[in-house]
């Protein structure tokens, strides 16, 4: 593995992708929409030279520690240790890889990990870059459409446009930088794998059989407690009727005042704050609320749910203090821990899930807000995604990569209200732009590597949601797909898999 290769491989990426995509139609040759084309090459160069800058610092300060490393071998006669160090810099000088194997010397493996960091917010940075200049490429590019509609009234050249339209809107750029290494021979191989950052987001969620905890059977973090689980099971191994969930630990609201917190849940719930019962409808489905005083502390949270058969969902929102509408209570308010929740750090690890845009209208044009999400299970309802959010007449697309647990054919099914597109390999698999029910099934094929993945859903108005679920085929019955199968990047989602083969398959 080189990192000067892994570099160069990164920069022709969108170049690279964007020609070999399928053999794609005769590109667009009306004036407007060549200088599009132009103005979108000349803005992907900037960003590609920007990473390239980036990563160049790094390594020069991964060098520096190295150079540190080896002089201190040098004077403590420690020969095994200068070797190692002489030849790092000599091959990092080269243009080669930092080394694959976790240093023995605490200056160098914290360097190993900071360049590992580097090169993963360098990677995040370039596709952030590359949305921002794909979002205006695709604007030129409807505004070249029209042009030619209203004007030459070209039909084919209006078709070749909408077809690099498309193109545009599947486009996964995913650069290999340096902080997630490769093989010298192209393939992912993660060899390197710095330790993850302590993860202390979300809360523990628990599933049971029976619907009174009767029989624990897994257990995950979850990042927020709003989920369709539709009439599937909570997780691997459960019931799809007769189950019980739980999810405990810490939120702290982003500024204090007076909350109306709300539930709502099918079939039980239960709701306690600070080892209180605030809220409890156990025997049947009603939504509820209450008052609550938040003062920017901790509180400890705790919310069950029982399920008695068909359908089942559960859900927590709340109208923070100066808003009108409901909206779902954010991760970002969620700790495992209390130390957690005091600190109010909530950083995501580089690379997990999946970017998430939202946009103020129906056809994707105009961004509101943007965000990483862990995976796609939303029960609106008559909720807002977020506080200042439109409730009708937006849109949202989610990007990255899906990795499925073992390979084999999956069933993904998609509840959803109102319209759906989704795209498995920039392939699109679902097309059903329109208001209403447009839940549907379809069976993939995975093979348990990585393969990029879109999906863009609209909302005419209230109510309306979207949870995306799969079947294993001779494996497990329907469930929420879960943060564990989503990732930003491929090279995310190498690591992650390589990890998992190191820890057993688990």
């Amino acid at each position: 593995m080189r990192l000067l290769l892994i570099l160069l491989t990164s920069l022709l990426l969108v170049s690279t992708a964007w020609a070999a995509d399928e053999a794609a139609p005769t590109a667009p040759t009306s004036p407007a929409a060549t200088q599009a084309k132009l103005k979108f090459e000349a803005a992907i160069g900037k960003a590609k030279e920007s990473a390239a800058a980036a990563i160049g610092s790094a390594r020069e300060q991964y060098l520096a520690s190295v150079q540190k490393a080896f002089d201190t071998a040098m004077q403590s006669a420690n020969l095994d240790d200068a070797k190692w160090a002489k030849g790092e810099i000599e091959q990092v000088k080269a243009g080669g890889a930092a080394s694959t194997e976790r240093a023995k010397m605490p200056v160098v493996a914290i360097a190993q990990t900071r360049l590992a960091k580097a090169g993963e917010r360098a990677t995040e940075d370039y596709i952030r870059a590359v949305d921002v200049v794909r979002r205006q490429y695709l604007t030129d590019l409807e505004n070249a459409r029209r042009v030619v509609m209203s004007e030459s009234k070209d039909l084919e050249e209006a078709t070749r446009i909408g077809a690099e339209i498309d193109r545009a809107k599947t486009m996964i750029v995913d650069p290999a930088l340096p902080g997630v290494p490769a093989s010298s021979s192209g393939k992912s191989a993660a060899a390197y794998m710095p330790p993850a950052e302590a993860d202390l987001r979300g809360l523990k969620f628990e599933w049971f059989n029976g619907r009174n905890f009767n029989v624990k059977i897994g257990e995950r973090i979850d990042y927020k407690i709003a989920t369709e689980f539709g009439y599937g099971s909570a997780g691997t191994g459960g019931q799809t009727d007769d189950f019980s969930v739980r999810w405990t630990g810490f939120m702290r609201a982003p500024k204090p005042g007076r909350y109306k917190l709300s539930a709502v849940a099918d079939d039980g719930y239960r709701v306690k704050l600070s080892g209180k019962v605030v809220m409890e409808s156990w025997d049947s489905s009603s939504d509820q609320s209450t008052w609550v005083d938040f003062t920017g502390d901790p509180q400890e949270i705790c919310f069950e749910m029982c399920e008695h058969g068909a359908w089942a969902m559960a859900k927590l929102y709340w109208t923070p203090p100066g808003e009108t509408d409901a909206a779902i209570v954010p991760p970002t308010v969620f700790f495992q821990t209390k130390e957690a929740a005091k600190s109010g750090r909530w950083q995501r690890p580089a690379g997990v899930g999946l970017s998430m845009v939202v946009f103020d209208d129906k056809d994707l044009r105009n961004q509101t807000a943007r965000d990483f999400d862990e995976n796609i299970d939303w029960p609106f309802g008559n909720c807002l995604i977020a506080s200042g959010l439109r409730s009708n007449n937006m849109a949202i697309r989610w990007e990255g990569f899906i990795v499925a647990p073992e390979p084999g054919a999956y069933r993904l099914n998609v509840h959803v209200d109102d319209g759906i597109r989704l795209w498995i390999d920039r392939k699109i698999l679902m097309d059903s732009w329109k208001s209403g029910d447009n839940s549907q099934a379809i069976t993939v094929d995975f093979d348990g590597a990585p393969h990029s993945f879109v999906v863009e859903f609209c909302v005419y108005g209230r109510p309306n949601h979207i949870s995306l679920h799969w079947t294993k085929t001779g494996g497990f019955d329907e469930q929420v797909i879960p943060p564990s199968a989503f990732f930003l990047t491929k090279a995310a989602a190498d690591q992650a898999i390589a990890r998992r083969k190191a820890a057993g398959g688990k």
